[in-house]
């Protein structure tokens, strides 16, 4: 585990959703990067290993404007604590923009103990929550819970082919 870890844990809870903007630069200005992560165990073969867990991060940026029932539902819900929550009637396919254009690399987790070998998918249209729902969660947060952005260093960043029309 990392020095940093041992010397400051997150707080509990910190990482089930979304930070305030700091784990990628992008969109300037935008007050929340929402994280939807999946975690699977390696059957074997791989990389990892048998019995290894792998990762995968789908980031969406928010930025304030009309509510939408299903992200201002779960903002609205978040709270810090261990234990989890449910929250019914949350949609996932809402909690995405209709224009999926992404930018994709290998990176690390934004929260302690920072483990490596995440597969990032990093949306590059935001979303809109109400504005009420975006203080509600900062609120939560008020000094943020992701590290800084780590350098690139030579990892490689692929992404889509734009079109403009």
């Amino acid at each position: 585990m990392p020095d940093e870890c041992r010397r400051r844990r997150p707080p509990a809870g910190a990482d089930p959703l979304a930070h305030p903007v700091r784990a990628h630069r992008g969109r300037g200005g935008l007050p929340l990067e929402q994280h939807l992560k999946y975690v699977r165990t390696a059957e074997g073969g791989g990389a990892a290993g048998k019995g290894a867990k792998e990762y995968a991060v789908l980031a969406v940026f928010v930025h304030p404007g009309e509510a939408d029932d299903s992200l201002d539902r779960l903002l609205h819900s978040a709270r810090r604590g261990e234990d989890p929550w449910d929250v019914p009637g949350v949609e996932l396919d809402a909690l995405l923009p209709s224009c999926t254009e992404s930018y994709r690399y290998l990176g690390s987790s934004t929260t302690c103990p920072y483990t490596t070998g995440v597969r990032w998918t990093v949306l590059t249209h935001p979303v809109q929550a109400s504005a009420a729902a975006l203080e509600h969660y900062r609120s939560l947060f008020p000094g943020g819970n992701a590290r800084e952005v780590q350098p690139l260093g030579d990892r490689r960043i692929a992404g889509d082919r734009h079109r403009w029309w």
